[in-house]
């Protein structure tokens, strides 16, 4: 995960606020899908996808790494680290 080994979770978390809101609804609208299509890739639920793309909650590491494999980018990249 590159620099999220250097950062302390709490840390980690705290830069990804609403940044990773707006990055998730860019990566799933640049590419023409749904959060649905992203569901059913990433077996992340669609509603889960929606409350984060609204900034209601973020993501733990190991969700947001099955969304940076499904989209080629690393955990740098999404949460712009």
């Amino acid at each position: 995960y590159g620099n999220v080994k250097n950062k302390t979770l709490k840390e980690y978390m705290k830069s990804m606020d609403k940044s990773f809101a707006y990055k998730l609804f860019d990566l799933i609208d640049e590419r023409g899908m749904t959060d649905y299509a992203v569901a059913k890739e990433t077996g992340i639920p669609a509603s889960t996808l929606s409350d984060w793309k609204r900034g209601v909650y973020v993501p733990k590491l190991d969700k947001i790494a099955k969304i940076c494999k499904l989209f080629c980018i690393t955990i740098e990249e999404i949460a712009e680290i």
